[in-house]
């Protein structure tokens, strides 16, 4: 009885551009919970004892996945054998150690790693570039003019391999996952570039296909998977959410009777295959599965972390009536 009359009834949202700045307030005890820190400032600066002594922490999995986009209609990314070597090119071992301090794990599909869905079978493309190399090859791109960039005919047009990769401002993870992205394709003769963009400008060019690579993430839910939104082919029209025009006629069948079928083992065997079509024509480069990071007042109790986000149930939570900061 004493928790249900000492529960939080009352939630103020605060919006603070910068993540720096909201911690800074949590330490000064203006703000009361952080839902998802990013993982320098959460590692770095929630160490010291004063902050120890007046907060806790908390870091836990969720259904999330990061990735990179190509842009399937794309003259250069319309051939799966060049999405592959993308992802050759992709060196997750080093995003997850230094971007995630670790926290990580990687993703290989559109399945969270804790479902009964998800295929354990499949090993995701290592970090390889002369498997990269050996791809763009077969696929026609050489230094035909030997200016240090890959090139190919493409529609009677020389066509340098150059590109930009798109993502939102404020991400500081995105733009450094593309920073290390660039450098590894200039080794291989690849120019690429990093373009930032203020949130809803960024959506709306997702959304209308405006774009070479984009790198987002998407969250989703503890129950089973349904990839007919994100990955059928009529999800790619208009402003549908398969916004990298990934068409398959196999991957369109699965989506649909996986959405008709009640047998759970059936449904599982659907969404084993459905991740071996994405493994074999990667539309996406799966980059990883993170953790969330949430910090909050100590004063705080009955905090459940939950696997969804946003991790908990603010219905749960109570603070005893010695230490109430507001009231009614």
């Amino acid at each position: 009885m004493t928790e249900l009359l000492n529960s939080v009834d009352k939630l103020v949202f605060k919006t603070v551009k910068q993540h720096d700045a909201a911690l800074t307030g949590l330490k000064a005890q203006e703000i009361d919970l952080i839902r998802s820190l990013p993982p320098e400032l959460f590692f770095n600066q929630t160490n010291s004892s004063k902050f120890k002594k007046n907060n806790d922490k908390e870091s836990f999995y969720y259904p999330n996945y990061s990735y990179i986009g190509w842009n399937n209609q794309h003259p250069i990314f319309s051939d799966k054998r060049v999405r592959r070597a993308m992802t050759h090119l992709c060196n997750r071992e080093k995003i997850a150690d230094i971007l995630y301090y670790g926290e990580a794990q990687p993703a290989i599909g559109n399945v969270y790693f804790k479902r009964p869905e998800y295929h354990q079978g499949i090993e995701p493309w290592e970090f390889s570039p002369e498997k990269a190399k050996a791809l763009l090859a077969e696929a026609g791109w050489t230094d035909s003019d030997g200016d240090g960039i890959l090139d190919k005919v493409i529609d009677g047009k020389l066509t340098p391999f150059s590109f930009d990769f798109k993502t939102n401002q404020g991400n500081e993870i995105r733009k450094k996952i593309g920073l290390i992205m660039v450098e590894e394709l200039r080794m291989v003769g690849i120019k690429a570039d990093v373009h930032t963009m203020e949130w809803s400008v960024y959506l709306d060019n997702v959304r209308d296909h405006k774009f070479d690579a984009m790198i987002l993430g998407w969250v989703f839910g503890v129950d089973s998977p349904d990839p007919y939104q994100v990955f059928h082919s009529t999800q790619a029209v208009g402003r549908g959410s398969n916004s990298v025009s990934f068409k398959n006629d196999r991957a369109d069948k699965i989506a649909e009777l996986n959405r008709k079928e009640f047998d759970a083992d059936k449904r599982i065997a659907l969404m084993l295959e459905f991740q071996e079509i994405l493994h074999e024509e990667q539309p996406y480069t799966f980059l990883v599965c993170s953790k969330n990071h949430l910090v909050h007042h100590k004063r705080f109790k009955g905090i459940n972390i939950y696997p969804f986000r946003p991790g908990y149930d603010l219905k749960e939570w109570w603070v005893p009536s010695a230490i109430q900061k507001y009231s009614k």
